[in-house]
């Protein structure tokens, strides 16, 4: 289970401090009227209360005949009422207000996030600490204007507790003192009931993520008819609710085992609140006090314990938002990708690699060994080799998207990590074995966004459609080439999205690289998915195209055998090289490999 961090109430406090300095950067005016809101919370209330003690005592005045009464509880009655009318209006902007502040600061907050992750180094997007990382910050993002809403309650919350206090006193210097001794059981009670709650919910963080997956991954329409056909439904659900019950029976045990105390801690709040108020009731009698005061105070006091209890709860249940507050900062303090130097503004007229040896971050077993090729401008090379003999890694490296434990890959001699990342990626159209499927729109996008910051141009489209062998499906489409690229996703007209075959995904991230026209063309087994004849028709196209340096991954012989150079990489090193027929004459590796293709 991953570390969690330990709460202390310093820790808590210097977070909340950075919320608050966070939001202020994010929405400035957003501060400014959550702290009026959280002022005007904590004192009108309690100005009506007075406002109604005062006409309360007028009208018991005015009953009695006595002269002038009627004319000043008229008077109070109005203030009420406009002070009323003051909660209402400001009630109206600051809904309007609050909500233009929680757009201003989710986006702010949650284009950050986006903005650093789009800056880290490329080996973090492999890296399972780092995406669970991010999933947490992405967590927290989402949520983080809810969370200063709370911090905005808590203000109120203290605010309204000590006018309350201060007010009490004024009546007897010794009401705000009981209240303060009322509500110390109270608040021993919930902390201790907090601090158990924590510690359960950091105990089970993996428990909560295994059953938020098991209910987003697999509870959709487009799994269920594979879960039912596999019969595997039942298994699920009773798998959740285990899963659930070790989460909120835990919590709810705690809550049972704390009745009592609450229940004492409550009776013991109402003995004061009784105890005032008789205390009041007997200064009435004996006219040391207005009648009014019996509302005056009775207000003061239920203002005053449920600020103070509201302020408990919501500080006690705080501890998973500022966990996840925690994990946000962590993630943007990964330190962003250093950027090469050296400009790339042409083809590459070779590509080295040189020596280099490989291991992943974090792991002790190097999984390329001493590896040295060259690959001239135009050239088309293959690289084979059987499941895990560290052709994908190789391929990861020449994009830069890691770097060489030993050795050095150079483009025309310079360091590649001494070029500039954007420059050399505007060098490369690179399809892999997982490519990214973009279904949230349609399928010019799918193509377009292959160079998507040149303009859009039709001739290019179309070329690579018909490289792709796509045209001919995606011209069947409902509604041609702008159709939604999923089922769920309507058009405006009511027109269904479709869903593709996996070939036809396929035929489109072809196009998307062939319409990148990009002079060094990666391709790591770009047509598994895609009939034979489609196939030969794709490469027969690259092959013939002497413009472009091809660098392919495949296991297709009448894909590989005509490459100008082929590598067979075993175990992490490059076993052999040449051209198909000196490779089959040499009857090495490769011909073992492919023997059966062969015949």
């Amino acid at each position: 289970m991953p570390a969690v961090v330990e709460l202390s109430v310093q820790k808590k406090l210097v977070a909340l401090w950075r919320v608050a300095k966070t939001t202020y950067r994010a929405a400035p005016l957003a501060v400014f009227v959550k702290l009026l809101n959280a002022l005007i919370d904590a004192i009108l209330p309690i100005v009506t209360a007075y406002f109604a003690a005062l006409s309360t005592t007028a009208l018991a005045d005015a009953f009695a005949g006595k002269a002038g009464s009627a004319e000043m509880a008229t008077t109070y009655v109005i203030i009420t009422a406009a002070i009323g009318m003051v909660q209402v209006a400001w009630s109206s902007i600051e809904r309007y207000i609050a909500e233009l502040a929680r757009y201003q600061i989710d986006a702010a907050v949650s284009d950050q996030l986006h903005l650093h992750f789009s800056r880290i180094e490329f080996w973090r997007y492999d890296d399972k600490s780092t995406a669970d990382l991010f999933d947490k910050a992405q967590n927290f993002a989402y949520f983080f204007s809810r969370f200063f809403d709370t911090i905005a309650q808590m203000i109120s919350s203290i605010i309204q507790a000590i006018i309350a206090m201060i007010a009490l006193t004024t009546i007897n210097v010794w009401l705000g003192a009981v209240i303060l001794v009322a509500v110390i059981p109270s608040m021993w009670v919930q902390l201790a009931l907090s601090r158990l709650s924590s510690a359960h919910w950091k105990k089970n963080v993996e428990t909560r993520r295994r059953m938020s997956q098991i209910r987003w991954s697999s509870f959709q329409a487009k799994n269920f008819a594979e879960l039912r056909m596999y019969g595997i439904v039942s298994h699920l659900i009773a798998w959740h609710a285990r899963l659930r019950d070790i989460d909120k029976k835990g919590q709810i045990d705690y809550e049972r085992k704390y009745i009592t105390k609450r229940l004492g801690a409550q009776l013991f709040e109402a003995a004061a609140e009784l105890g005032i108020l008789l205390y009041i009731v007997g200064e009435i009698i004996a006219r040391r006090q207005p009648i009014g005061q019996f509302v005056y105070a009775q207000s003061l006091v239920t203002r005053a314990l449920s600020s103070v209890g509201s302020l408990i709860n919501q500080y006690s249940s705080m501890d998973e938002d500022l966990a996840t507050l925690f994990d946000y900062d962590a993630f943007m303090a990964i330190p962003t990708g250093e950027q090469g130097r050296t400009s790339l503004t042409v083809s590459p007229k070779i590509i080295s690699v040189e020596n280099v040896w490989f291991a992943y971050p974090n792991a002790e077993q190097e999984v390329l060994h001493d590896i040295s090729l060259s690959i001239k401008r135009h050239q088309h090379i293959a690289i084979v080799g059987e499941n895990g003999a560290g052709k994908s890694t190789l391929i990861k490296l020449l994009l830069g998207l890691y770097e060489p434990s030993r050795g050095a890959i150079t483009i025309d001699g310079v360091d590649l990590r001494e070029i500039k990342k954007t420059d050399w990626h505007r060098q490369l159209g690179v399809l892999h074995q997982d490519f990214v499927q973009y279904w949230y729109t349609n399928a010019r996008d799918n193509v377009r966004f292959g160079d998507i910051d040149s303009d859009f141009n039709q001739a290019r489209y179309r070329q690579a459609l018909d490289r792709a062998e796509a045209r001919s499906f995606v011209e069947k489409l409902p509604k041609g080439d702008l159709t939604n690229l999923d089922k769920w996703l309507e058009h405006d007209d009511g027109t269904p999205g479709v869903d593709l075959s996996g070939g036809q995904w396929q035929r489109l991230a072809l196009a998307r690289n062939f319409y990148r026209q990009s002079p060094i063309v990666i391709l790591d087994e770009p047509t598994s998915a895609i009939d034979a004849l489609a196939e030969s028709r794709i490469f027969s196209h690259l092959f013939k195209d002497k413009q472009h340096t091809l660098i392919m991954i495949s296991h297709r012989l009448s894909t590989i055998e005509r490459a100008d150079v082929i590598y067979m990489m075993k175990d992490g090193r490059i076993a052999e090289s040449g051209t198909h027929q000196e490779l089959v004459a040499l009857k090495g590796e490769y011909f073992r490999m492919f023997k059966d293709q062969l015949r």
